[in-house]
This record gives C-alpha cells, structure tokens and sequence, in this order.
C-alpha cells in the first residue's frame, strides 16, 4: 500500500497492520508514531522523512528579504499533523527574533 499522508498511512496501519505501507511523505514519523526511531523503524510503515521543522523557520526568517514592508505573517497548519507543534514552535521562536531585530 502506497500513501502520500500521515492521516491515510494511520488508517492503513490500524486496517492492516501486516500490509507493509510506504509513506510517501512524513514530517517526523517517529513523533507521528510510524517509527520507533529513524536508525530502526520497526512495525510496518517505510517511507521518506522530511523533517523540515528547522526549515519552517528559515522561510520565516527570508521571508522579509522577499517581501521588505512584510508587517505581518499567518501560518495555516494542520493541528493534528504530528510535527505541528514542533514547527510552531520553532516559528514562533524566528517571529520573535524577527521582532527584536
């Protein structure tokens, strides 16, 4: 079974945990549940992880070099995505950077 989200993969995994899944893009599967750690995943899924938490972040901090009036800045994330709240997280610490620079 092939599944390009987390949510599909989860129910694929509860439906039939023998059928190996490849997930196609995760944004931390071991904080997601899909992997036991990246070094030894165990369980059924496999797939890509792109851990782009840090790069949320440097977006936000080059954002202004695009935009130079840039006063304000929404983010629109999935709260139930796994990595949700570690890329908040690190967004809200580049905004108060971006603010006391």
């Amino acid at each position: 079974m092939i599944l390009t989200a987390e949510v599909p993969a989860r129910a694929g995994q509860r439906a039939a945990p023998n059928v190996p899944i490849v997930l196609v893009y995760s944004g931390d599967p071991v904080a997601g549940g899909f992997a036991k750690s990246l070094a030894r995943p165990g369980g059924n899924v496999t797939g890509l992880a792109t851990l782009n938490q840090d790069a949320s972040a440097k977006q936000l901090e080059l954002l202004p070099t695009v935009v130079p009036k840039l006063s304000r800045v929404a983010v629109l994330a999935n709260p139930a995505a796994p990595s949700y709240a570690s890329v908040l997280k690190n967004l809200q610490g580049a905004a108060r950077q971006a603010s006391t620079a």
